[in-house]
């Protein structure tokens, strides 16, 4: 049986063990793979300008997706009173300084995959090509202005991305592909920042079919949170799980006898650990000696800062459960293993962790 460990100090470490001791006898971790949680943002590369990943050539593709900047004022657009603006990404046909690789008679490359050399933007041949750019930039303005009063440039990209950032009345939308220079126009969209896309991020969802579906990913195993304790409390960690189904007991390898969430002047609320949370401990001598434990501070495997919790469920939290904040909903939260049992190591207190409970 494979058994993971998640350690915390600002470490989000999955530490795999061939098997766990008890506690006396937990000496010596290996370690192994990072697990890291992300939130998603688009790409707008500098690859090859031939081709531009997400690049649409046909504006009106992607015009549901554009992102609407409602009840914005804007100075030169009384005339479109009342029109929605829109925020565009618009490729131009010169490459960025980055990308140009000297196919213009008089303008040497500046592509370090040219050049062969370390890239440096205020070299005289950066500076002459940068000044093409702009000439090229000049005109789509000119033209721009033209074709779409109230138009507002809002960003230019000469570097990494030949282009600009649009911002216009969406019913202009389609005017965009006809300015001087564009090679492209895809969206410029706003992306809320998120913290329960992990496992889709790292293609779990894959996995869990290949294992014979998500009812059944994780079973037989144990994950060890190291980290700030845990929340046992949080429906991530119910048995049954919200759709009702049981876990079974830990498997017989599991060695761990101990549930601590009891003891000391400030244990918290008493839990008993059922077979989701099959072990909990508190390691956290040296913390208590060289940092001391504040008032606040639980003086047993509960988790007071959040951390703790927050790995747990991403590493195993049940599937399907509803994620409220302060009472709005926002949607559910699957861990990557929901089915995997945990063993719980609070060894990380409000100030950090020391490493040598860690150790312990």
């Amino acid at each position: 049986m494979s058994i993971l460990f998640s350690m915390s100090i600002s470490y989000s470490m999955s530490i795999s063990v061939s098997r766990i001791f008890s506690r006396r006898y937990l000496r010596q971790l290996a370690v192994g793979i990072f697990t890291l949680t992300f939130f998603f943002m688009p790409s707008v590369g500098s690859g090859q300008s031939k081709s531009v990943p997400g690049l649409k050539s046909d504006p009106l593709e992607v015009q549901s997706r554009f992102t609407t900047i409602e009840n914005r004022k804007h100075p030169d657009t009384s005339q479109q009173k009342g029109s929605d603006f829109v925020s565009v990404i618009v490729k131009l046909k010169p490459d960025s300084v980055l990308e140009y690789t000297g196919e213009i008679p008089g303008l040497a490359a500046t592509s370090p995959r040219i050049t062969g050399a370390d890239f440096n933007l205020h070299s005289a041949e950066c500076q002459k090509y940068l000044q093409h750019f702009q000439t090229e930039l000049k005109a789509f303005q000119k033209d721009c202005r033209a074709r779409i009063p109230g138009a507002k440039i809002s960003h230019t990209f000469d570097v990494l991305f030949g282009g600009v950032t649009l911002l216009l009345p969406r019913e202009k939308i389609s005017e965009v592909q006809k300015l001087h220079g564009v090679k492209g126009v895809f969206a410029d969209r706003l992306i809320p920042l998120a913290t329960d896309r992990s496992s889709d991020y790292i293609g779990a969802p894959v996995s869990w079919q290949a294992l014979g579906g998500r009812s059944h990913a994780g079973e037989g195993i144990v994950i060890g949170m190291l980290d700030s304790g845990v929340w046992p409390d949080h429906p991530s960690f119910e048995d049954p799980d919200p759709t009702g189904l049981p876990y079974p007991p830990p498997p017989p390898s599991w060695k761990g006898t101990s549930c601590e969430f009891s003891g000391g002047e400030n244990p918290g609320a008493p839990f008993t650990c059922n077979n989701k949370i099959i072990g909990a401990y508190r390691f956290m001598q040296s913390y208590d000696e060289i940092v001391g434990t504040g008032p606040a501070e639980y003086t047993s495997a509960r988790d007071e800062d959040g951390h703790g919790t927050h790995t747990a469920s991403i590493a195993a939290g049940n599937a399907d459960v509803s994620a409220t904040i302060l009472g709005s909903n926002l949607g559910k939260i699957t861990g990557v293993a929901p089915r995997a049992h945990l063993a719980i190591y609070k060894v990380c207190g409000a100030e950090g962790c020391v490493l040598s409970d860690s150790l312990a």
